[in-house]
């Protein structure tokens, strides 16, 4: 055992005893939001309401950018149909009810 995992063991043991714990339960965090989701083919995806209009967006939090299909943003009114624009902007995103 190198020195990093037992001094984290010893930490973690000294917080779960008489630092932290003071003899109450830990309460479980409070969620910023509950979302529901679907699982298909490996995938998850979330309802979703862009601009008014009811989607199914994959949920994939490798991404730093949001990816939409082309044809639906333009039939949404989110995108124009120039094909040369890759970027387009939404007036509103709402995840969940």
């Amino acid at each position: 055992m190198d020195l990093r995992h037992a001094a984290r063991s010893v930490a973690l043991t000294w917080c779960l005893t008489a630092a932290c714990w003071h003899g109450a339960p830990l309460a479980p965090p409070v969620p910023v939001a509950t979302v529901p989701f679907d699982s298909y083919g490996g995938a998850i995806y979330v309802p979703a309401i862009i601009d008014g209009d009811s989607v199914w967006l994959m949920l994939d939090t490798g991404l730093s950018r949001t990816g939409l299909d082309r044809d639906w943003a333009v039939t949404a009114g989110v995108a124009t149909a120039d094909t040369a624009a890759s970027t387009a902007v939404v007036k509103s995103l709402r995840l969940g009810a």
